[in-house]
């Protein structure tokens, strides 16, 4: 996700949004002529593969989402 390890920062919070990095995901699907997608998240990517599925249907050919915290007896 932005601002961790060596990626830039966002100038403001707005930047940090899970909506945001939906998009930035759908921008490089576009850059790569990628029509539909396998998407696979873990923990906060999950979340992102989920917003994407919700709102872009039509570019998932299929979701694997991980949620951390929800594994079976948590």
């Amino acid at each position: 996700p932005r601002g961790n390890g060596k990626s830039g920062r966002p100038a403001t919070a707005e930047g940090y949004k899970l909506e945001a990095m939906a998009g930035d995901a759908l921008a490089v699907m576009d850059a790569t002529e990628t029509k539909r997608a396998i998407l696979f998240g873990y923990s906060i990517g999950g979340l992102i593969a989920s917003i994407i599925a919700g709102h872009h249907p039509e570019r998932v050919e299929a979701m694997i989402g991980r949620l951390k915290g929800m594994e079976h007896g948590a």
